[in-house]
């Protein structure tokens, strides 16, 4: 019979060629098998190998044919070292996956055969490291580095508001501690420079004054207490008792409509005691006297606490987590 005509395997009719047909016939048939081959794989110079699984909970050693292979950690036991294989230029491509399948706290740590594993963003690295539960790593061989996809795709150092009361595995708490080392913590470190966090405890956090390199002069030493400009500076405070100074300028205006004064008269007149005695004063009189002027020298009662008032904005209360990998 005739050929068919075909371009990838699909096409193929899976009943040709039927056992009537001449040998020259089946010749045809194989020609057209390697076309659609080679259209269907175009470029194939290795093995094609089917993805499959694996499952760890000790230090392994990956080989170049486990190429597709999802390595399922448990770290239960401890952290787990993957050390990858050797690969040539040759084998740009080769890629295999890694999920931690435990929620614990130990990280399953990949490292290259030799030299440095690039981890997202963090380049020259010694190792990756890989501690949040469930998600998936991919890594990739690019023909001449190693290159270890994040599972978070914000920045390593940044830090994320959480409503969660406990701290997510693969996380730290932005508490202002210190990371314990680059061998736990390579990309972190290899990021930020050391292992210190930002302590953001009951601290809610501004944009950089000069942000981009041009200073907006909206958070000053004078109010803030010390640069908006120096990246990680603290200010602030929750409230603040006023001085004189910083009350609002005022008069108080003090009127008086009149009033009326008692004078008491003591006589004036000195007269003669009995017997030529001596003089002794008349008899006093009490007589009113009205003044209508204003008056100056009143005393004005004073008022208010002096206390602290709340200098707080409406605020929520969460926990904030740094990302470390």
């Amino acid at each position: 019979m005739g050929l068919e005509t075909g371009t990838y395997i699909a096409d193929l009719v899976v009943t040709n060629p039927p056992s009537s047909d001449k040998r020259k016939q089946g010749d045809d048939h194989l020609r057209l098998i390697k076309s659609v081959l080679q259209n269907t794989f175009p470029g194939a110079s290795k093995a094609f190998r089917f993805p499959t699984t694996q499952s760890k909970n000790t230090n392994f050693t990956i080989v170049i044919t486990d190429v597709n292979t999802l390595f399922l950690v448990d770290t239960s036991g401890g952290a787990v070292t993957a050390t990858l294989p050797t690969l040539g230029v040759g084998d740009a491509g080769w890629a295999c996956y890694f999920i931690k399948t435990n929620t614990g706290l130990n990280p399953i740590f990949i490292t290259p055969p030799s030299g440095t594993i690039q981890s997202g963003e963090a380049t020259g690295l010694a190792k990756a490291r890989r501690c949040i539960p469930g998600h998936r790593t991919v890594l990739i061989w690019t023909g001449s580095a190693f290159i270890a996809e994040r599972t978070v795709k914000s920045p390593i150092g940044s830090v994320i508001d959480c409503p969660l009361s406990g701290l997510p595995v693969g996380y730290e708490w932005a508490n202002g501690q210190t990371l314990s080392s680059s061998a736990n913590y390579p990309e972190y470190f290899a990021i930020v420079g050391s292992g210190a966090t930002q302590d953001r405890r009951g601290r809610v956090a501004p944009g950089r004054d000069d942000m981009g390199g041009a200073a907006a002069s909206r958070l000053t030493v004078t109010y803030f207490g010390a640069s908006g400009a120096g990246l990680g500076n603290t200010g602030g405070s929750e409230s603040h008792t006023l001085t004189s100074g910083e009350m609002p300028s005022h008069t108080h205006t003090v009127t008086d409509p009149g009033h009326h004064h008692t004078l008491v008269d003591i006589g004036g007149v000195n007269r003669a005691g009995p017997g030529g005695g001596p003089n002794v004063l008349g008899p006093s009189t009490g007589v009113n006297t009205d003044t209508s002027t204003s008056t100056t020298g009143i005393t004005l009662g004073s008022a208010g606490s002096g206390s602290p008032h709340a200098i707080v904005p409406p605020s929520i209360i969460t926990n904030m987590i740094v990302v470390v990998e």
